[in-house]
Parts: structure tokens; sequence; C-alpha cells
């Protein structure tokens, strides 16, 4: 996993057909790098399955919203230039380049 020192993280976990629908693999991560810098934004259909597997690992997270798009736009504007990373599933990541590409680039990926 990446060093999470000095970036925001945002997680975003669906489980839609495509992503899988057993979200008991969030057990089978080790979450632990994560507890320092702790995660500023949980989001997804499974948002909350996300926080509670952080909690369980003692990483603490800023805020829960399973809307993707209103927690996207709270990650972007709340960091203070912090340099972010956000963790997802297929079809988050799906949705999220949609809505970033909204407000920036987004490189054609094949």
């Amino acid at each position: 996993s990446f060093d999470p020192k000095g970036y925001a993280t945002m997680i975003v976990i669906n489980d839609n057909y495509a992503d899988g629908r057993d979200m008991s693999w969030l057990w089978d991560v080790d979450f632990e790098s994560l507890r320092k810098e702790g995660v500023s934004e949980v989001s997804g259909v499974r948002a909350y399955d996300m926080a509670l597997r952080l909690q369980y690992d003692e990483v603490s997270v800023s805020h829960v919203d399973t809307d993707l798009v209103r927690s996207l736009k709270n990650f972007l504007s709340a960091q203070n230039g912090k340099p972010k990373r956000i963790y997802c599933t297929y079809t988050a990541m799906l949705a999220l380049r949609r809505e970033l590409g909204k407000i920036t680039t987004v490189q054609e990926i094949s």
C-alpha cells in the first residue's frame, strides 16, 4: 500500500454486480497503515460497512456519506491543498471519473 503520510484519503465502496456483492473481503484487508493519518471521507453504497471496518482497525474517519457526488465535493474542498488519494471499487471508479471529468481533464483509459 501507499504511504498515506501527508495525503488526504477517500475510500468509496460499492457492491454493484460488477464489483461483487460479497463485502467480506473488507475484513481480509489490513487498513492499519491508514491509522496515523486517518481517512477524510468514506462514501459509496457500502460507506457505513467500510467505516465500521476502519473502526475495527482504529482508523479515524472524518466524514461518511453514501452520496458519492456530495462526498467527492466535500473531499475536494475540505483538504486545504493536501494531495489526495481515492481508493475505490470498480463501479465507484467509473462514477468518480465521470464526476471528476466535470471539473478537470480526466485522461482517457483503454
